[in-house]
């Protein structure tokens, strides 16, 4: 019960059961925030695979009306 009433009372005393979940809620948080850098990561090569996927369908095109000295 002591336990219970130290966990309910606003800054409440450090007990065992809290440091196990003060110590998930940091993995939590940390998952979290890698996993924000990871998805802004994946955002940036998607926009760079885009413009890269944009200048080989140009040159296809230039290639297929023999601007650029292609096979003929």
């Amino acid at each position: 019960m002591a336990d219970r009433t130290a966990m309910a009372r606003p800054g409440r005393i450090e007990t065992e059961n809290t440091k196990g979940d003060m110590k998930c809620a940091k993995a939590y948080v940390y998952s979290a925030i890698k996993r924000q850098e990871i998805d802004e990561i994946n955002k940036e090569n998607d926009k760079r695979e885009q413009k890269r996927q944009g200048e080989r369908e140009r040159e296809r095109e230039k290639i297929a009306r023999g601007e650029r000295g292609g096979q003929e």
